[in-house]
Formats: structure tokens, sequence, C-alpha cells
């Protein structure tokens, strides 16, 4: 049985989005079998996630044999949603005994800005240190989160996530990027105040867990992403999360703990302590921070 899939998926954002992907014979490429959304949202998405997974897989004429490797969106974005998607990853590599991979939600909208609007032209010599991509997501009580990709040698590169308030992104790419083009990416229907005077070009995006695989590529450490999944999708059928070398294997095939691939290294990006965490410690210090 062939074992060349590869099902992605991401809850961070205002829906529940879930892909499967097929590996190119020759292992060079990923073409996508089957993608599809419930609007639901993240606070359903322990309930909507796996059958949509399951249907997807059925619409490809497979089944979770046919499963090389997982990717799951780890945030930021809804906490509820983040922790489902992860927690979900997780249990389906242990269960199925494939690699898991960790992907940011706003790495997600970045690669999909670059293939669908045509920014991957941004990317000649010229470009570089003059453009600032921006994504961003809504992190509720009144911000979002926000990433800045500039354009570096190895590709698009994030060094910062922040949650900020909507009408503060696009002042404080200015004064982190002088002079910089601004190009900003927002999942869903993210309206961004005071856009009129920004001068930014303004993307809005249906996030499509289908770019947890494609495109990411142009970002940083994103080729040793999608090579480590051909990889995975070139092993032979009775190899067990076929990531890395031998030696990061034990005797059944499966990961190392710390090894590409492994469950506990995908981990979900908070940016900001959760809600719960906040209540509880207003409750054990009402009068704190006051």
């Amino acid at each position: 049985m062939s074992r060349n899939l590869v099902v992605a998926f991401d809850c961070a954002s205002d829906a529940t989005s879930a892909a499967v992907l097929r590996c190119s014979r020759d292992a060079s490429g990923f073409v996508v079998a089957g993608s599809a959304r419930d609007e639901a949202g993240a606070r359903h998405g322990g309930g909507v996630l796996l059958p949509l997974v399951a249907k997807l897989l059925q619409g490809a004429g497979a089944d979770q044999e046919n499963i090389a490797a997982l990717v799951v969106g780890t945030g930021p974005g809804t906490f509820t949603g983040v922790r489902i998607a992860v927690s979900t990853g997780r249990a389906l590599a242990l269960a199925l005994g494939r690699p898991v991979f960790g992907v940011s939600t706003l790495d997600v909208l970045a690669a999909q800005a670059l293939l669908s609007t045509g920014a991957a032209s941004w990317t000649g010599p010229e470009s570089a240190g003059r453009v600032v991509l921006t994504s961003v997501v809504d992190a509720r009580r009144r911000q979002v989160f926000a990433a800045d990709y500039v354009l570096e040698p190895e590709g698009w590169t994030c060094n910062t996530v922040r949650a900020v308030d909507p009408e503060g992104v696009v002042s404080t790419i200015g004064a982190m990027h002088p002079g910089a083009r601004v190009a900003l990416v927002g999942a869903e229907a993210l309206v961004m105040k005071g856009d009129g005077q920004s001068g930014a070009l303004i993307m809005p995006q249906v996030l499509d867990a289908a770019h947890l695989v494609l495109g990411q590529e142009q970002l940083a450490g994103g080729r040793e992403l999608m090579e480590t999944l051909a990889r995975a999708c070139a092993g032979p059928c009775g190899q067990r999360i076929p990531c890395g070398g031998d030696s990061g294997r034990d005797r059944d095939g499966m990961s190392r703990a710390g090894e590409p691939g492994s469950p506990e290294l995908v981990n979900p990006i908070y940016v900001r302590p959760p809600d719960a965490d906040t209540h509880i410690t207003k409750m054990r210090d009402p009068w704190g921070g006051r």
C-alpha cells in the first residue's frame, strides 16, 4: 500500500481547516488531494476536525494507512483552537506511528500570500531589506497577533511575534523597518483600522491548511521541512516515522524523544498567557496590578 499522503490541519483562526496532500512519484513536490473548511470555528473544532480529515481521506480514495506524515498549525490564534490542533496532531502521530511537524499559523498565512497574490515576485535581489510581509491573526481582547517577515538570503525570515492593537500594526512596522514597503496579510475577515491611511498593501486571506506545506520552502527553515516530508513519503510502507537518519529511531522505527518528527517537539505558540491563566491570577490576587 502506498504511503504518500501528508495530512495538514489548523484550528487557530475562526474556522477549522484541513487538507490532504499527495507527494509526487519522484518526491519532488506536493499536490492538493483535498482541502476543506468547517466554519463552525475553533470552539467546535474538537468534534469537527477528525470527521473533516476522514472525509478528505475518503475523497482522496485513501485511509489512515496511506498517511506518511502530519503537519499541524501551532498558532498563535484562538487558544482553544491551537490546543485542539496540537493535541490532535500529537495523538494521531502516536497512534499511527507517523512523524508530526508544527508550523506557525502566521507562517501559513505568509506562505499563502507569497503563492496566491504574486508576492513571490518580490523575492528579487533588489527587494532585500525593503519589503516587509506581515501576517496577522485575530488575538481576541481587541488585539491581533502579528509577525513580520523580511527577505533574507535564506528566505523570508520572521524574528518576532507580537500581540498588538490593530491600529498600531502598520505604525509599529514603520518604526521597526523605516522606509520598507509593507504588505499586510490578515486571516479571515479581520479588518485593520486605519488601513486607508497606512499605505500598506492589504491582502485578506481565507486560511487554507494546504499552505502548512505548500509555499513553506519560501520561508527560512521551510525547505528543510519540505525535504523531510518528501523523505517520509518516499520511505517503505513498513517503516514507521521515516524522517531523519536511522540513529534517530528506536528498534520499532519510532522517532526517539527530541528527534525531528517526534510529537513532543510540536508545541503551541501562545505569545501571551492563556485567558484562563489570567482569570486564575485575578481570582488569587484580585488587587494585583492595580
